[in-house]
């Protein structure tokens, strides 16, 4: 056969020696496709082999250029060149003979970004561990110091009283500060060709393993040996998997190749005093709606700090009294106090009795720092307990619907949108709090080691090493690049939280008192949530349009699921569980109105499909329960009477086909509160945008709810336009429907709606090689044709061939959406649509719409946006600096992605 060149569309890590390793766009020369499947081709390196033809796509445009590989020299100096292997392997493998069945093409299987899993978590492991190391290492350079025997046993070489014992801590101080840099260079460097990933063997893997033996010998860097063989171990396991890294890495972090600093430059007008720099700080405050912000962290910061002084305050003053010479009945020595200081030491003492499961502090010597560690203590007892409100979802479900969409204001005044970013600042505050509280402890069981053993039970320190462990676990895989590797190791490790609490219970003996409510609250969310996860959910109708699976269900008593436009839901399949014990539950945002429940009955989610995850074994199971295969999958039942009616509860193996835990709230829910709303969604953010819009177009306006004016911004890649097919439809769909509704009279005039499409990332001289009929959509949606509805907006293939050739520029956005008289806008479709070329540049956006309102009152415009950091920033930025507290204030709800 003549050769065919062809794109990989996905990775493909082989499974045999025969077998080609692609990443997704390595441009291939396939030679022979066999009657299996599989592919035999060649890449522009040389390497050759066989890959599963599912995994590429042909590309007759994209020229093939072989890469001249460098010649390589054999053991005798001699060089090698070798032969081209597809040649060799055409020759020797022959298609499959005719009447064998064809074999069933492997599975699409998706790595994440360069393969790095483990990689990003061993890294965070290993530099926690430092860090331990460096803190824990100082604290034992005070013990070696000690002259207790006690002290001095739990350092090498101090038992016999030598001096031989510093170079533990100093080793462990080197160690931690060795590791960091090491870490942050070249942790994550690790070529595909590198001798870790030939030898599956880690060089520093072992290392940090051997690194780790001789601090188990001292009682304070235990904990950091641990740690630290831990993070070795993880380093041999991704090793063995052949992870490969990055060269732009650093400490978890990608840097910005083509990023600038902005630089400050002085611009000749005089400095600004302290009471203007305070009103321009305090001006962009309210003009960024961060107001309720700042107040909940500082009452947060007051709260903490009474918090430490009380405690702290308390115990200074035991100390006090524990520091003169006690007598046998442990009450203070009269001898060397004034009558006043006595009758305040000894109401010290008497205050000091605590239960009997605490040590008689008033009738021991006490050390400064333990004051310190008790300080810090009671902050760990406010913070952990308050760890659990943010991550309550019903709780802050609640807060959404009654509290925060009363009035427009309370979306600035009470930031439950800003709930994980709580969570994560509560998090690191704990850490730095039990990273001073356990020092503390080892610096006041220096001073004080017979104390200690005489008084302290060995309880707190177990406990307190399984709570530093399990902290040590979830910490490290919780940060954002490792839950984007592996989620599914986030959430996992993410379940320590368990141990943690359990014994924080043990170790503290009052954190009972400060977890009481907070546990009571979660655990009764929790409780709600599993048996509202099996109320019965009937699938009705899936839907196929590549790379999307669309699924329509309804509850069987549709009074309990009441939900708005933007929420999201948790969808769990028992067919693809792999135990009880192993759920998967998967977070959609709900893509139908209110309405569609309410009227069409059901609840629709937008599922895109990842090849070799749980959306395509999802999407197997749906096809399972129909063998034809054709595209909608309809559902159906028999009723108590024996009619057939839409819906069906159990699948193939007698389970429930679908479990579903929602609604849960999202900060785009709140577009109903504001007369005029922005909605913005970039690539695969704008599934909430299509909830909302339905919701607005086909019900709210016809009841004459708010928004009035709807503007829809729309951002995407140009090489994503056709897995975007059925919003193309819905929007085609939308727009017919307000232009009929419009005709009727349905509508009243001061309802408006923009929607504006930004492709990116748009070659018009590679896009021109491509007819309109080769791009045109494969699936059709709703009947709806180049020839229906002509005359009620535009049709699909209208605005499908418009979004093929993007051509006006966003940088001329406000003369094409309000034109001079007499000019028309290039880029409109129909009379609601604008296509641009590129990315949207937001101050024009921001200026058109403040200058919509006509109003000089002062009026809220509500920002909803779902989509990337970066988006969401410029997105900030424009709402600050386009505010006028007197004017127009935008007001932004984002989630990020």
């Amino acid at each position: 056969m003549a050769s065919t060149v062809c794109v990989a569309l996905y990775d493909y890590d082989p499974q045999n020696d025969d077998e080609l390793r692609i990443r997704e766009g390595d441009v291939i020369n396939v030679t022979l496709k066999r009657e299996d499947g599989w592919f035999i081709g060649t890449l522009q390196n040389g390497k050759s082999g066989l890959f599963p033809g599912n995994y590429v796509e042909e590309a007759p445009d994209t020229v093939f250029v072989a890469i001249p590989t460098a010649q390589k020299a054999d053991g005798d100096g001699s060089v090698v060149k070798s032969e081209p292997h597809s040649q060799a392997k055409a020759q020797t493998i022959a298609p499959s003979d005719v009447g064998v069945t064809m074999a069933t093409p492997a599975k699409k299987k998706r790595s994440g970004p360069n393969k790095l899993v483990l990689s990003y978590w061993s890294q965070n492991l290993m530099l926690m561990a430092a860090v331990f190391a460096i803190v824990l290492g100082s604290s034992a350079i005070f013990w070696v110091t000690s002259t207790d025997p006690y002290t001095a046993n739990f350092i090498l070489g101090k038992a016999d009283g030598s001096e031989g014992g510093f170079w533990l801590p100093i080793y462990s101080i080197a160690i931690g500060t060795i590791t960091i840099p090491i870490e942050c260079a070249v942790g994550l460097k690790r070529p595909e060709d590198c001798i870790e990933n030939r030898t599956k063997v880690s060089f520093f893997g072992i290392m940090y393993c051997l690194a780790s033996l001789p601090l188990f010998l001292s009682g304070p860097t235990a904990f950091p040996a641990f740690f630290m063989l831990f993070g070795g171990v993880v380093k041999i396991i991704q090793s063995c998997n052949q992870e490969t890294g990055e060269d732009a890495l650093c400490c978890g972090k990608r840097k910005r190749v083509n990023g600038k600093v902005a630089k400050t430059t002085w611009d000749g007008e005089p400095l600004p005093t302290w009471k203007e720099k305070v009103a321009i700080w305090w001006d962009e405050i309210r003009r960024k709606s961060a107001v309720g912000t700042y107040v909940i962290l500082t009452l947060y910061v007051l709260v903490n700090a009474a918090l430490f002084v009380e405690r702290m305050y308390s115990f200074l003053k035991i100390i006090r009294c524990s520091q003169n010479v006690l007598q046998p009945n442990g009450l203070c020595d009269s001898t060397e106090l004034t009558e006043e200081v006595l009758a305040n030491c000894e109401q010290d003492c008497e205050a000091s009795t605590v239960t009997s499961r605490q040590p008689p502090f008033n009738a021991i010597p006490l050390s400064v720092w333990l004051a310190v560690a008790k300080g810090f203590g009671q902050l760990l007892n406010f913070n952990c307990a308050l760890l659990l409100l943010p991550v309550a979802r019903s709780f802050l479900l609640i807060l959404n619907n009654k509290v925060v969409s009363m009035r427009q204001e309370c979306a600035a005044w009470a930031p439950v949108q800003k709930n994980i970013e709580f969570h994560k600042l509560i998090a690191k505050w704990v850490m730095v709090c039990a990273i001073v509280h356990t020092y503390a402890h080892y610096m006041s069981a220096m001073e004080y080691a017979d104390i200690y053993r005489d008084n302290l039970m060995l309880s707190p320190w177990i406990t307190g090493g399984l709570i530093l462990l399990s902290m040590f676990i979830i910490y490290t895989s919780a940060v954002d690049v490792v839950r984007r590797a592996s989620y599914n190791l986030f959430w996992n490790n993410h379940h320590w939280f368990i141990l943690f609490f359990g014994c924080l219970l043990v170790h503290g003996w009052v954190f009972w008192e400060w977890f009481l409510v907070p546990a009571v609250l979660y655990c009764g969310e929790r409780v709600y949530r599993h048996r509202r996860g099996g109320t019965p959910w009937m699938v009705r109708k899936v839907k196929w349009r590549p790379p999307v699976l669309e699924v329509q269900f309804f509850p069987e008593a549709r009074s309990q699921f009441k939900f708005k436009e933007g929420q999201y839901l948790y969808m769990n399949c028992p067919r693809l569980d792999t135990s009880a014990f192993k759920q998967e539950w998967h977070p959609f945002t709900i893509s139908s109105a209110q309405g569609d429940l309410q009227f069409k009955d059901y609840v629709s989610c937008h599922i895109k499909v990842i090849p070799g995850g749980w959306t395509e074994r999802l999407k197997d199971y749906f096809e399972e329960m129909n063998p034809g295969h054709d595209y909608p999958l309809q559902f159906s039942h028999r009723n108590d009477k024996g009619e057939l009616v839409p819906g069906k509860l159990t699948g193939i193996d007698g389970k429930q086909i679908i479990r579903i835990d929602g609604p849960h709230a999202s900060p785009s829910q709140h577009y109903d509160s504001y007369r005029r709303t922005m909605v913005v969604g970039a690539g695969i953010g704008m599934t909430p945008c299509a909830s909302i819009l339905r919701g607005i177009i086909l019900y709210r306006w016809k009841k004459d709810f708010f928004p009035e004016c709807l503007n829809f911004y729309w951002t995407l890649a140009y090489r994503d336009v056709d897995s975007f097919q059925w919003f193309v439809s819905l929007l085609s769909k939308m727009d017919n429907r307000l232009c009929a509704d419009r005709a009727a009279g349905n509508l009243s005039p001061k309802n408006q709606l923009q929607i504006h499409i930004f492709i990116t990332r748009y070659d018009a001289s590679k896009a021109r090689k491509h007819s309109f009929a080769d791009r045109r959509m494969s699936v059709r949606s709703n009947g709806i044709s180049a020839a229906k509805n002509s005359k009620n907006g535009v049709t699909v293939d209208e605005l499908w061939e418009a979004m093929q050739a993007p051509h006006a520029k966003p940088t001329t956005f406000i003369e094409n959406v309000v034109p001079p008289t007499g000019k028309k806008p290039i880029n409109k479709v129909g009379d609601f649509m604008w296509i641009w070329s590129g990315r949207p540049v937001w101050d024009h956006v921001f200026s058109q719409v403040k200058s919509e309102g006509g109003h000089k009152q002062r009026e809220d415009v509500g920002v909803c946006f779902c989509g990337a950091k970066v988006i969401a920033k410029d997105l900030a930025r424009c709402c600050a600096e386009y505010s006028d507290n007197s004017g127009v204030v935008f007001r932004l709800h984002k989630e990020n992605f």
